[in-house]
């Protein structure tokens, strides 16, 4: 793959991954799914929970697929950096998905439930790995160490 194609792909999944954000926060917000990570609660209904970053219950924060994108676009120049910060995002993400205490209730799910949490695992794993691509070809290479 080249490296415009790896772009594209990063950026491809970027944008996957911003779509099922959005479907997620539709869910959480329609089936009221708070947010609480490692229980951690907070005083506040789903879509101010979602406004002000904190996420919901099988959606990740709004800044995150907004950072990946931005990420992504910005993966092309060559620096490591960006595609680094996808990587991590996707990686964030299925924490956060792990750490979730809905997400280990599974006989609780909707359809729709299923649907938005079975898309963000898949398309944050994507991210991650795309990320990784593109970063492991952005950064510098050492030259090999004289023996002697």
């Amino acid at each position: 793959m080249s490296a415009t194609g790896s772009q594209d792909f990063l950026f491809g999944t970027a944008l996957a991954y911003a779509a099922s954000t959005t479907l997620s926060s539709y869910v959480s917000i329609r089936d009221n799914i708070p947010g609480e990570p490692l229980a951690i609660t907070v005083p506040l209904s789903v879509p101010t929970a979602l406004l002000i970053g904190w996420g919901a219950g099988i959606a990740p924060p709004w800044f995150m697929p907004l950072t990946a994108l931005l990420a992504a676009r910005q993966a092309c120049d060559g620096r490591p950096g960006p595609a680094a910060l996808a990587c991590a995002i996707g990686m964030a993400s299925v924490v956060g998905h792990l750490i979730e205490p809905v997400t280990r209730r599974p006989g609780t799910w909707t359809f729709a439930m299923t649907t938005a949490i079975s898309l963000s695992l898949t398309t944050s794993a994507a991210l991650t790995m795309a990320g990784y691509v593109r970063y492991s070809r952005n950064r510098p290479r050492r030259a090999p160490a004289a023996c002697g």
